[in-house]
């Protein structure tokens, strides 16, 4: 029985040592016990004997030695597999880009679609700005974006494509931009190489020229964000707490809106908003010919009440301007594309009227649309010496408040 015992002793050396490895000996031990020790029994005496507990821990220390060896292999998949565990590497999903601008909606320089992301001051996405009623677009690819200090978002990047006079309003491979200021509404306006150059030869070279023109020249208003009409959701960048999402903007008050026709031909206007935050566009056509052009309408100006045969009149004049995109026929001679042109209305019954143009060639020396209108009407007594420079319509038009 010198066997028995030393199984014994290697078994309890084996528990008292731990579950790290089964030695080679307890194995050994186990086996010579299987095949020596006896099996029998008293039929008298129900089968509870020392070798019955012998065999009990003989089960037990092999149940152990699967499960730790289990375990081993278990650890070693999740080793091998690429688990959380040692030697495991999670993959951790990239951060997508942080949202700067995403919206559809109208500013006076024309209907916007744009998505703008990006992370510091790159920037990724696409602008489309488009006529509202007439055919023309560019389509900007987004490369930078510049915040300032009292929370202008600028973003900006280069003209790649454009349909109709877009191409006059920002040329294929120059830079444009969009600038947006927080609030209800939410402002916005467009700058683009339209009929002149940049020194810029970077994105934000660029942001930053247009920025200091405007700080240098504050009279030229026509670059100042008016207010939007539809929606737009910004990022949480800027100076301000958070983004403003999805605020519909109220819409625009109605400057003018008809179908007349006045002595020199026939006139077509809608125009909505105020100031230099100004959207529509206004097609004239040349009486007894087929001479057309069109304007872009960017710009409104309403005069103090004016006095009238030494009484004061109920209403002031109402001024709206912009700048031509296109012409047909002899239009180009009426008002060349790129140059200036308005109207001037006058509130009665009937309405009178009288359309502004650079005809024969650019004449105007105005830096911004705001600064034609008030050159125009400080003309205007020199042009017509005897007073009578407004023509009664015949047709429908409607007037804002």
């Amino acid at each position: 029985m010198n066997s028995k015992r030393d199984f014994d002793r290697a078994v309890d050396q084996w528990l008292d040592e731990g579950l790290d490895a089964t030695p080679p000996e307890v194995i050994d031990a186990v086996l010579l016990a299987v095949r020596s020790t006896p099996q029998e029994r008293d039929l008298r005496v129900p089968w509870r004997t020392t070798s019955m507990t012998l065999y009990l821990r003989v089960a037990a220390v092999i149940a152990l030695a699967v499960i730790a060896s289990t375990a081993a292999l278990s650890s070693g998949y999740q080793f091998f597999s690429g688990g959380s565990g040692f030697g495991g590497t999670n993959a951790t999903p990239s951060a997508s880009p942080a949202l700067i601008a995403r919206g559809t909606f109208v500013t006076s320089r024309g209907a916007v679609e744009l998505e703008a992301t990006g992370e510091g001051s790159s920037a990724t996405g696409r602008m489309t700005v488009s006529g509202v009623v007439e055919d023309w677009s560019f389509i900007v690819d987004l490369q930078c974006t510049r915040t300032t200090e009292d929370g202008l978002i600028m973003i900006g990047g280069v003209t790649t494509a454009t349909a109709g006079g877009g191409s006059v309003l920002s040329p294929e491979g120059t830079f444009a931009a969009i600038v947006l200021k927080r609030g209800s509404p939410v402002q916005a306006t467009v700058w683009s190489q339209r009929g002149g150059g940049t020194e810029a030869t970077s994105c934000l070279a660029y942001l930053d020229e247009r920025f200091e023109e405007k700080l240098m020249d504050p009279r030229v208003d026509d670059d100042d964000p008016g207010p939007i009409e539809g929606t737009i959701e910004l990022g949480p960048g800027g100076s301000g707490p958070g983004g403003t999402t999805a605020t519909p903007s109220p819409s625009p008050a109605l400057l003018a809106r008809g179908n007349f026709v006045i002595a020199d031909g026939a006139v077509e206007i809608q125009a909505t908003g105020e100031g230099s935050g100004v959207s529509g566009r206004m097609t004239v056509t040349e009486a007894g010919s087929d001479a057309a052009f069109t304007v872009d309408l960017q710009c409104a100006r309403t005069t103090a009440a004016v006095s009238v045969a030494g009484e004061q009149a109920d209403d002031g004049l109402i001024m709206i301007g912009g700048v031509t995109t296109d012409t047909t026929g002899g239009g180009s001679v009426l008002s060349p594309e790129g140059t200036w042109a308005g109207i001037v209305l006058k509130r009665g019954s009937p309405v009178e009227t009288s359309i502004w143009s650079q005809r024969g060639g650019p004449t105007s020396e105005a830096a911004s649309c705001l600064a034609y209108l008030d050159e125009q009407l400080m003309e205007e007594p020199s042009r017509n010496t005897d007073g009578d420079w407004l023509s009664p319509i015949e047709g429908t038009v409607e007037l804002g408040p």
